[in-house]
């Protein structure tokens, strides 16, 4: 993340869900939604307050709000899609959705 607070800047406070993954890596909002409500009980568990610093606006929102309800991702139809721009372009695409 750009930002983040370094190694030494955290002065020994323990931070949690800093380089989870790595930028290369699928991670959701949904998953992000899981990860910090279990950090969160296992700092509860330890008689200790959860302190939310920073982050990207889409994920705090939607662990604090929730998300709206929606039809699932559809990983086929998105791999078509891709395979497709990797043989006719980007250009082809927007061609096609205009």
């Amino acid at each position: 993340g750009t930002a983040k607070p370094s190694p030494d800047e955290r002065g020994g406070i323990p931070h949690y869900l800093i380089d989870l993954v790595d930028p290369t890596d699928d991670y959701s909002v949904s998953q992000f939604v899981i990860d910090a409500h279990e950090r969160a009980q296992e700092i509860k568990s330890r008689g200790k307050r959860v302190l939310l610093v920073g982050g990207t606006p889409l994920y705090l929102k939607t662990l604090l709000c929730g998300m709206f309800l929606g039809p699932p991702a559809d990983w086929e139809f998105r791999k078509q899609v891709d395979e497709d721009v990797a043989i006719h372009g980007i250009d082809a695409l927007r061609n096609r959705l205009m």
